[in-house]
């Protein structure tokens, strides 16, 4: 990880990442640099799981320029389901399943099958 690598992924994290998997985003940064600078699909999976580099003192901007990337895909993919009156599924179905908070399947289910016991009743005076 170096500056040249940072400022290559701002430069395409700037652009329509909208539908870009991490393996094309990292092809699209690789283009950006000289061949001797460019990191492999896997290096870059390790970078994002915090598994090397941490102590590289470059670390935090990269962490910046992810988080950075994902709430744009996000602020986009939220303005795409709004305004979009016939496709809108396609968006939200994104959004699911990219991020954590919006899937409604990874929220805790009710128990449909709960025994209600019958509690006497009270008076309150």
């Amino acid at each position: 990880m170096t500056d040249k690598v940072l400022d290559a992924i701002e430069e395409v994290i700037n652009g329509e990442i909208l539908f870009m998997t991490d393996e094309e985003l990292v092809t699209e940064i690789n283009e950006l640099l000289p061949e001797e600078s460019r990191f492999t699909y896997e290096a870059f999976s390790k970078w994002k799981r915090e598994k090397s580099q941490s102590e590289n003192p470059l670390f935090p901007r990269f962490l910046r320029l992810i988080k950075k990337a994902l709430i744009e895909q996000k602020k986009t993919l939220l303005i795409k389901l709004q305004t979009d009156d016939k496709a809108w599924q396609r968006y939200a179905w994104i959004l699911e399943r990219k991020f954590d908070e919006w899937n409604i399947k990874s929220k805790s289910e009710v128990d449909h099958n709960v025994r209600v016991v019958q509690l006497p009743d009270i008076v309150i005076q």
